[in-house]
């Protein structure tokens, strides 16, 4: 760090008033005066970076600089005569050094505990996050999915998340949720797919292949509406339901159901959410599952 006076001394800070692994005080005059306080942490384990803080105490001009692993310079700067304001960066240097590193995460093939449950049985879904990359992944999320089909995406119904850790290269983390099965017998496919991160190598590969689940008996049987799907018993002007539960809110005509197992009567007809949220426009179904049931 240098400094230039208003008479145009220059110098370079000194160290030597305080000091510790992480953090350090500099001093230009006088060592009984401190004139800025640097701190230097290591965040890999938190976003995969090193973070820097500056807290100057100074009028004078300034240019002072923090060099990375890899070379890499991180500056802060000040003019002359002004009240030197603090400066922070919690992505000052990537841990990964010279940027050849990165993450790459995949969810392996899950399994279920009961893969035959009874129409709206319960039954625990398990799968495991890996990071196959070379780099530090940070948390995420996780969100599992149930599809009609073999082929798991988000566009599937989701059916709830799991928080994902941050995880080290070649690092895993075993995760689970209790699902309950749909109300109506079938064959459906469950699978679960991680949100990227920042500076991942692949995105194409953050969903996990399908576990089929086969619904028998016990369960009312229905006609189910997915995202996209026309609900033709519905009415295609406005209307208005005879009865919403589950957190139910309405706008204009969108009728949203918050909760799995709330659900929306109108004339002959209910049609319960079949996700954690559900959502009809009219008669469009725009979020969740619908199944609809005689009443």
């Amino acid at each position: 760090m240098c400094y230039r006076t208003p008479d145009g001394q220059e110098g370079q800070a000194k160290s030597g008033v305080w000091a510790s692994s992480q953090s350090g005080i500099l001093w230009f005059f006088d060592r009984e005066n401190a004139e800025v306080l640097v701190k230097v942490l290591d965040g890999c384990d938190h976003n995969g970076h090193r973070w820097v803080f500056v807290a100057p105490v100074t009028t004078l001009e300034f240019n002072l600089w923090v060099t990375g692993p890899n070379g890499k310079r991180w500056t802060h700067t000040n003019r002359q005569n002004q009240t030197a304001s603090a400066k922070s960066d919690t992505t000052a240097f990537q841990c990964s050094g010279g940027g050849s590193s990165a993450p790459d995460l995949v969810v392996s093939r899950p399994s279920v505990s009961n893969s035959s449950p009874s129409a709206g049985g319960s039954f625990t879904l398990r799968t495991t996050v890996r990071n196959q990359g070379s780099g530090r992944s940070a948390a995420t999320t996780l969100r599992y999915y149930r599809s009609s089909n073999s082929t798991i995406s988000s566009s599937g119904s989701q059916v709830g998340t799991d928080a994902v850790s941050a995880l080290s290269a070649s690092g895993s983390s075993a995760e689970s949720i209790s699902l309950r099965a749909p109300s109506s017998a079938g064959t459906y496919y469950y699978g679960a797919c991680v949100d990227s991160v920042s500076s991942e190598s692949n995105t194409g590969n953050n969903c996990s292949s399908a576990v089929r689940v086969t619904v028998s008996g016990g369960g009312t049987s229905g006609t189910t509406y997915s995202v996209g799907d026309v609900i033709t018993t519905l009415p295609t002007g406005s209307w208005f339901p005879n009865v919403c539960t589950g957190g139910c809110s309405l706008s204009g005509n969108v009728k949203t159901v918050n909760s799995r197992g709330g659900y929306i009567e109108y004339g002959s007809y209910r049609y319960t959410c079949e996700a954690s949220s559900c959502q009809i426009d009219g008669r469009t179904v725009t979020r969740g599952t619908w199944l609809e049931t005689r009443r």
